[in-house]
């Protein structure tokens, strides 16, 4: 637990600090600011997926201090381009003044570097937090213990941060209204812009990366991706559909809960306050729970863990957007769950490996000769996870955008 303390007090003050200063240079430039930010939702995940495939985990003698230094930079970095998204967001869409903007952007840069400190634990075993061990003979006592560090860390965390649901929910529905009604094909140039300046980056800098990360050069990884592509086995397409469906069955079940909490709370004031209350305590807490599934068959026992990593954001966004728009809301909240539900798979694939997607990097990664095959797959996760966000945007647009003009102009 003090390791976990470390590492979040870390990332959260370097990659914050960084992500708050490349905001506010960004922040002078409009047009490149409203042209990145789009794409920002997408590449703040980047790091998190790439890693899962690299050949430098779990840690090992005598390289452990250089691969935990290296993990707690990749946090790092994480927690930089989400904080840099959230001041653009906050900055030039929502227009706040910095004072304003300054207590919602502390709010995210914790509650991310939380989220993500928290699920690397994975990686740093034996050396990190290991609240997942679910095969010693006291798990269950483990957990007890561990759930009850955890949340009385949230409250710790949500008192300092004066955290108010209700507040959190109205700024979603803000950024919701403003952003869902922009020029969609500006929003894609942006994002193709962005994606082919990281990919020049990544060529320029791949022998450094490789040196680091183990991560091997873009073309390498381009060519692996165009072989996979022409000679697509059941092999593959199998684990891919099967890792897919855990990732629909999860959110669709947490959208489907977050509608019926959403509309039986509004039918009762003193449960909506009850509901306000307890909310922001679903963002890392529920991880814990889903560890009780171990008995379940392995798809219905991830697609679980799924649907509770992914309840916090489907509620952010159903418990404002929901009372204006009605059942339209259901593939907004979707698709803002999506990155976190594809982190639960992948979180879920790598602690039970028994088939899915994450077997096939785990198979492709033990082999030094088939790393590129292994990051190959974990690039085809991430344009799985754009193409499916970018099919509920499309949907959610085509069933909202009236409203949400009507309501700008309003």
């Amino acid at each position: 637990m003090i390791f976990f303390a470390l590492q979040f007090i870390t990332v959260v003050t370097i990659g914050g600090l960084l992500g708050w200063f490349l905001g506010s240079m960004t922040y002078r430039f409009s047009f490149i600011a409203s042209l990145i930010l789009p794409a920002l939702s997408y590449l703040q995940w980047i790091p998190f997926l790439i890693t899962w495939a690299l050949p430098v985990w779990p840690p090992r003698e005598p390289y452990v201090y250089t691969f935990i230094i290296l993990i707690w930079g990749l946090s790092c970095m994480q927690v930089m381009i989400s904080t840099f998204q959230w001041y653009l967001i906050l900055r030039t869409i929502l227009e706040l003044d910095w004072p304003k903007a300054r207590l919602h952007l502390i709010r995210h840069m914790f509650l991310m570097g939380f989220f993500i400190c928290f699920i690397s634990q994975l990686w740093l075993q034996p050396y990190g937090w290991q609240w997942f061990a679910i095969y010693e003979p006291n798990w269950r006592e483990r957990l007890l213990i561990n759930f009850l560090m955890l949340f009385g860390g949230l409250v710790v965390l949500n008192l300092l941060l004066r955290t108010d649901f209700k507040e959190t929910a109205d700024l979603s529905w803000s950024v919701i209204r403003r952003t869902r009604s922009l020029n969609s094909a500006f929003a894609v140039s942006g994002l193709l812009v962005t994606v082919l300046f990281c990919l020049s980056v990544w060529f320029l800098l791949g022998r450094v990366l490789n040196n680091l990360l183990g991560l091997p050069p873009v073309v390498d990884i381009l060519m692996e991706i165009t072989i996979m592509a022409s000679s697509f086995s059941d092999s593959v397409a199998y684990p891919l559909m099967m890792s897919l469906a855990e990732v629909l069955l999860g959110v669709s079940i947490a959208a489907g809960s977050a509608v019926v909490i959403t509309q039986l709370s509004n039918h009762r004031s003193g449960a909506r306050q009850i509901v306000e209350l307890l909310v922001p305590y679903t963002f890392v807490i529920p991880v814990l729970i889903s560890l009780v599934a171990l008995p379940w068959p392995r798809p219905l026992r991830i697609a679980f863990g799924v649907a509770l990593i992914s309840i916090y954001p489907c509620m952010e966004v159903m418990w404002r957007t929901a009372i204006h728009i009605g059942h339209r809301a259901v593939p907004i909240a979707i698709d803002e769950a999506l990155p976190f539900a594809f982190i639960g798979m992948l979180f879920g694939e790598a602690m039970f490996s028994t088939s899915g997607v994450y077997l096939l990097i785990i198979q492709a990664r033990s082999h030094q000769a088939t790393t590129n095959r292994a990051v190959a797959l974990a690039v085809l996760i991430f344009a799985t996870l754009v193409l499916l966000s970018s099919c509920f945007r499309w949907i959610a647009n085509r069933l909202t955008i009236d409203h949400l003009s009507f309501t700008n102009q309003v």
